[in-house]
């Protein structure tokens, strides 16, 4: 991230007790202060990376949450978001993916079970005010049809053409089979490159599941219309691939 983010109050306050609290390592920079009799206003430069969480599950439709939270413990006072002077930018760099150049802010309320090493609330809960500034991303439908869908239906048609060779010919709808088989295996590997390593079963994988279904259950039926062939029942394996032709 790489904003800029202000603390404006009315009395006493230390603007050190304001933190970013899905901060994973940052670096604020001084840009100024400000004084209006009794209010005053701090401005920082703010660059580093963030935390977050990014399900998975709908890969590839899933749609994340990119945050800026901010925590003030309540006994500093209440912590409220500036809406009239925040905005974004109208574009920033995150490539491949749709979203509005808006935020939307989310305020609410935590307790940690700790006094967090304080001596005034010794052995009691910390109450912390939160205030997140959150920005809603989506894939493109076009990206996962093109990335995805496409290639895994080519994978797919071509298997289906076993159906069209003679069972005869066991040696060719198998090659056919089997290459597709492995095609679906590649093609699964090449997509879990450019995902994080979770530990469970996200859309794509269960589309792959699919695909794998298929494509076995087309090399069993290749090798069942070879059998019918051998036993010369042919109006049997004509109807076994015309079936799972349609059925496909």
């Amino acid at each position: 991230a790489d904003f800029e983010l202000w603390a404006k109050w009315l009395g006493d306050f230390d603007p050190a007790t304001l933190s970013i609290a899905n901060a994973a390592s940052v670096e604020r920079v001084l840009l100024g202060e400000e004084r209006d009799g009794e209010w005053q206003s701090i401005r920082w430069r703010v660059r580093g990376t963030l935390r977050g969480e990014f399900p998975v599950h709908r890969f590839p439709f899933d749609q994340q949450t990119l945050a800026v939270v901010l925590e003030l413990p309540e006994r500093f006072g209440e912590l409220v978001p500036d809406l009239a002077g925040s905005g974004m930018r109208e574009r920033f760099s995150v490539t491949g993916w749709l979203y509005e150049p808006s935020f939307a802010p989310r305020s609410h309320r935590d307790v940690y079970r700790s006094d967090l090493g304080g001596i005034a609330g010794e052995g009691r809960p910390t109450t912390v005010n939160r205030t997140a500034f959150e920005v809603t991303l989506r894939r493109p439908l076009v990206m996962a049809a093109t990335k995805l869908f496409l290639p895994l239906l080519v994978i797919l048609l071509v298997a289906a053409v076993a159906l069209f060779v003679h069972p005869r010919a066991l040696e060719v709808r198998a090659a056919v089979g089997v290459t597709a088989l492995l095609a679906c295996f590649a093609f699964q590997f090449a997509v879990a490159d450019s995902m994080p390593s979770v530990a469970y079963v996200t859309l794509a994988d269960i589309l792959f599941l699919v695909a794998y279904a298929l494509t076995a259950l087309l090399l069993c039926v290749s090798v069942g219309a070879y059998a019918l062939h051998a036993r010369e029942r042919h109006t049997a394996w004509r109807r076994l691939d015309t079936g799972t032709l349609t059925a496909f």
